[in-house]
């Protein structure tokens, strides 16, 4: 018989399980995606630092676990995806293409996958498969059953999966899986005690297996993203950005743009844009909407500068070195 501490463990799994199916069952977009964890306590993993990150273009949040994942998702808003799906379910059971799901998209010929359940058999892993044991039941999900109850599957979740198009405007996925570091990849995360773990580490190995079969499938790779690799004034001015992108801004037509090619011009004039917007609106509150514009400018890129150094209302603006998707275009190519 299952002790206490067992069942309610296997009980908190089951929930977590049912969450997952219920937001990620259906192919959802824009502001209608559920994530399968939402960044609230309760949900997101323990000594997690969860946050949100508004998204204005698909008309919702994205939620983030950790600084990496704010990091991760700002650069991949920046790139201006046509989709984004945050904490996502890496289906167990037989799906096909996500774009087979798009209203724009579903008349293409799109590829399966089998599932993660049915390729970590496959792979000689489903041991390691996530897994609840439902005691004393027995449902029409369940993989096995036994004395003591059934065996519900579970799901991987990951991180990002952005939804991207090519030079001739067809469609594609990548799918990034996010860490502090490069050799945190296929490994545990948590604290010590279970990164240590020999099952843990089982596990995490199982799971990359078989997530990059699973992409595989879809025609799609997995992308290692590593926030080591990113400078951090970069990743500071990105997730800043990407927060200051959803500001309401109250100003006319005539003036916004008038104020977006002002800041244009300013690019390494050594005019800070506070002072250029004074030329062009005078109130303190219109001011304050003018910064708003300058920071959404940047965040579109009408306003090219350089992002490896704070983007200061006060300051000169220094032009554009090299373009952040074109020094890290590894990360969202084919």
């Amino acid at each position: 018989m299952a002790s206490k501490s067992s069942s309610d463990k296997s009980s908190a799994q089951l929930l977590r399980f049912e969450r997952f199916k219920k937001r990620q069952s259906d192919v959802k977009w824009g502001p209608d995606y559920e994530t399968a964890i939402r960044a609230v306590k309760g949900e997101a993993p323990p000594g997690s630092s969860p946050g949100t990150l508004p998204a204005t273009r698909l008309g919702r949040f994205i939620h983030a676990m950790s600084w990496p994942e704010k990091v991760a998702a700002s650069l991949a808003l920046y790139a201006d995806p046509f989709e984004l799906h945050d904490q996502h379910v890496f289906y167990p059971t037989a799906k096909q293409h996500p774009l087979a799901y798009h209203p724009l998209y579903l008349d293409r010929p799109w590829p399966f996958t089998e599932g993660t359940f049915a390729l970590a058999e496959k792979l000689d892993v489903l041991q390691l498969h996530p897994m609840a044991m439902r005691y004393g039941q027995t449902t029409a999900s369940s993989a096995s059953s036994d004395s003591e109850g059934t065996w519900e599957i579970g799901s991987w979740i990951g991180d990002l999966l952005l939804y991207l198009k090519d030079e001739s405007g067809t469609p594609y996925l990548v799918f990034w899986d996010v860490k502090q570091k490069t050799d945190d990849h296929g490994r545990p995360g948590g604290d010590p005690v279970k990164r240590l773990s020999a099952i843990e580490v089982a596990r995490a190995k199982a799971r990359s297996v078989v997530c990059a079969a699973y992409a595989e499938q879809l025609g799609s790779r997995i992308v290692d993203f590593n926030l080591g690799k990113i400078p951090p004034s970069l990743a500071t001015t990105l997730v800043c950005l990407c927060r200051a992108s959803a500001a309401e801004i109250d100003l006319p037509t005539t003036a916004m743009a008038d104020l977006v090619l002002a800041y244009q011009d300013g690019v390494g004039a050594g005019t800070p844009p506070r002072e250029i917007a004074k030329r062009i609106v005078s109130s303190s509150k219109d001011l304050h909407y003018a910064k708003s514009l300058f920071e959404v400018a940047v965040w579109q890129r009408k306003v090219r500068v350089d992002l490896n150094q704070p983007v200061i209302w006060n300051r000169p603006l220094l032009p554009e070195r090299k373009d952040v998707l074109t020094e890290f275009s590894y990360l969202f190519s084919r």
